[in-house]
């Protein structure tokens, strides 16, 4: 209309499940819509175009409720997703464990930078929220061809850091059943789209740099304990300074 858009009342099927929205065009100009609906696991393995969250999926049961909300300001897109995700079981590996009845709120949001400089491209910050366990933060530009990642930090069970280049993982450990979350990781990165598009949209989101503290890291041939590692990427290759009640040394690794 003249006025704008207005949509309410509208549904939809999404992700393996129902799905109600509602959005209008702003007094600033800008366009929101929010909903709610339920996920199922099947839903998101089905939507390949998800890429490492559908591959994710495999280790996923069940369904959840959401609470979502999208809006585009200036032309770009702001994000925001909750869930307590209760009904939805996971079988990765320790810490991300979880059963259907168990509650883990669950929180993505992207929110657009407003303190740019005239003329410099859009930026956001991205973030990502698994209940006390991960804390996940991402400065990003905005460009025709995606989001870039300028910097990033995680926190597993410790806050997320704020690195200013690179991203910095910061992660406190029970224990680290390495081999398993070596193959999840190898999943999720999955085969490489035409122009190696895909793998490089996700290569921007790993770490370059690691600090681990882990009780227990248990591999195929042993386990070890009071591990801590210190490791950085640079040209492909890993460094890392590694100590442990067993061992302590310095470690070089290329994939």
């Amino acid at each position: 209309t003249q006025k704008g858009l207005n949509v309410s009342g509208a549904s939809a099927k999404l992700l393996g499940g129902d799905a109600s929205f509602d959005g209008s065009t702003q007094a600033d100009g800008s366009l929101r819509f929010s909903g709610q609906g339920q996920v199922s696991a099947e839903g998101l393995r089905r939507a390949t175009e998800l890429g490492a969250l559908s591959r994710l999926a495999s280790h996923l049961s069940g369904q959840a409720g959401y609470r979502a909300s999208l809006g585009f300001v200036r032309g770009q897109p702001e994000v925001s997703i909750t869930s307590n995700l209760v009904g939805m079981t996971s079988d990765l590996p320790a810490p991300l464990r979880k059963a259907p009845e168990a509650p883990l709120p669950l929180r993505y949001q992207s929110a657009l930078a407003t303190d740019l400089a005239p003329g410099a491209s859009p930026r956001d910050t991205l973030r990502f929220e698994l209940g006390s366990i991960v804390q996940a933060q991402y400065q990003r530009e905005l460009g025709p061809d995606g989001p870039r990642v300028l910097s990033g930090g995680i926190g597993i069970n410790e806050p997320a850091p704020a690195p200013g280049s690179g991203v910095r993982v910061s992660a406190n450990l029970v224990s680290l059943p390495l081999d398993a979350w070596e193959g999840i990781a190898s999943r999720l990165a999955g085969p490489a789209a035409p122009g190696g598009r895909e793998a490089g949209d996700v290569a921007g989101y790993l770490p370059t740099q690691i600090a681990l503290r882990a009780q227990t890291l248990d591999t195929s041939a042993r386990q070890f304990s009071r591990v801590v590692i210190g490791a950085s990427q640079e040209d492909g290759r890993w460094r890392a300074n590694v100590e442990a009640e067993q061992f302590g040394g310095y470690v070089e690794y290329r994939p």
